[in-house]
């Protein structure tokens, strides 16, 4: 899949605070969508949780990936 290589490419190039920003933008927004639909998704909250997990990861790299797997990880928990 050429496209995933050319976002992690850009991906990589990003340095600062701005991928950690972005990684918990995605978090909050998970977040957030996670308390409006809790009562449908009763039991099943941390499905909310996985395109935040694979957009951080491709877009700002797999530490913060990492960060937004930890912090959703404890969140659905």
């Amino acid at each position: 899949m050429p496209w995933v290589r050319r976002v992690s490419e850009f991906s990589s190039r990003r340095h600062g605070i701005v991928p950690h920003a972005f990684a918990l933008l995605f978090f909050t927004t998970s977040l957030i969508v996670g308390f409006l639909l809790d009562p449908p998704l009763d039991g099943l909250a941390f499905i909310i949780f996985y395109p935040a997990i694979l957009t951080a990861t491709l877009i700002c790299g797999w530490l913060d990936g990492t960060l937004v797997l930890v912090l959703s990880t404890f969140a659905s928990w």
